[in-house]
């Protein structure tokens, strides 16, 4: 038997809110951060088929992520650049994510600094 996923659990309970009383839109903070592989992949095309509305309009999903399964089905990706002591968000490709994910383009970091520079 798998090892219990309580984040798992949780976004079950959020799920089914979710089918009883509709919100248009969602803000989820790295709620993959704590599930597996397999988990992660099927709470991603969960959330993209939720999100695609079945004859409604659909809920947005607006989730952050260092996991690249919630990536390879986002519709628009964003990046947080730090610089000059000031922060910008800007639309990134989804190549650009995921190789910032996988900590293959990252640069290096001063103390207190994250994302794409």
């Amino acid at each position: 038997m798998p090892p219990i996923q309580p984040g798992l659990c949780a976004l079950a309970l959020v799920f089914a809110i979710q089918q009883c009383d509709p919100a248009p839109f969602y803000l989820f903070d790295e709620i993959d951060a704590n599930l597996d592989a397999q988990y992660r992949t099927a709470v991603a095309h969960h959330l993209r088929d939720i999100s695609s509305g079945d004859g409604d309009a659909g809920a947005q999903f607006i989730c952050t992520t260092f996991r690249p399964e919630m990536l390879h089905v986002a519709q628009k990706c964003y990046g947080v650049r730090y610089q000059k002591k000031s922060s910008n968000v800007v639309v990134v490709t989804r190549e650009e994510a995921l190789e910032f994910v996988e900590g293959e383009k990252q640069e290096e970091l001063g103390p207190g600094e994250w994302g794409w520079k």
